[in-house]
């Protein structure tokens, strides 16, 4: 849709030369014309157009073209392994340049205060360490618990393409596995457990990221964690990944 403004000529209240408008957007001189146009009175009167812009592209001299400001929403976040078909499909990478990618995902494995009491007393950490919140390594009957589900850990890392259906083969370039006690006891809500701290770090240059395979180490090394200590209780819990 084309608007034209009426052509007006024009004298401004500050200077003595007249101007006429020839279209939207361009103001001509015009010698000896004495009728003034009102800036602030058309400026007002663009509210009867309130859906219109005008295009910031035109020629000059030309008509301008008012176009519509769009009234579509932000597009929402789809599904991205599921095609038009509504079938489930691998994401298509093919397109993509490689870049440096990290990912970092954490478990929290809770344990009852009585089961790391004893884990403590059997790996003859409780003599060797007076502050019981940081123990280096702790064993069960199976074998150190810690440098166990860190192998277990990097395995997972490893094979999360196997595991994971839509993953893609990933040459993993880093995986780092730390085990820890949590020291922030003041913030835990009941003082009878202690929480094991379990953080995965991947790194890889590729086409897609590195989050599932940080998700799946840290999870599989918390399983490992739980599997080396349910002979001692069935109350460990794995409270989240994240």
């Amino acid at each position: 849709m084309v608007f034209f403004l009426a052509q007006k000529e024009l004298k401004p209240k500050c200077s003595r030369q007249t101007f006429s408008t020839c279209s939207i957007g361009e103001i001509s001189p015009c010698v000896g014309r004495s009728q003034s146009l009102d800036f602030s009175r058309m400026l007002s009167n663009l509210h009867h157009f309130p859906n219109m812009i005008s295009s910031t592209d035109s020629l000059k001299g030309q008509p301008c073209l008012l176009k519509p400001f769009s009234t579509q929403e932000p597009s929402q976040p789809e599904f991205t392994h599921v095609d038009h078909k509504n079938l489930p499909t691998m994401v298509d990478v093919s397109s993509k340049s490689s870049t440096s990618r990290e990912a970092h995902a954490r478990s929290i494995v809770s344990l009852p205060l009585h089961v790391y009491s004893k884990l403590l007393e059997s790996s003859g950490c409780e003599q060797k360490n007076e502050n019981l919140e940081e123990p280096k390594e702790i064993r069960s009957k199976k074998g150190p618990i810690f440098a166990t589900a860190i192998v277990a850990g990097v395995m997972a890392v490893k094979n999360t393409s196997q595991l994971i259906p839509f993953c893609h083969p990933l040459m993993i370039e880093s995986c780092s596995i730390d085990i820890k006690f949590n020291s922030e006891e003041a913030n835990h809500e009941n003082s009878n457990r202690k929480d094991i701290l379990i953080d995965c770090i991947v790194k890889v240059s590729g086409k897609t990221g590195v989050e599932m395979e940080a998700l799946t180490g840290a999870s599989v090394a918390a399983l490992c964690v739980y599997d080396m200590c349910k002979a001692l209780s069935h109350d460990i819990i794995i409270r989240e990944t994240k």
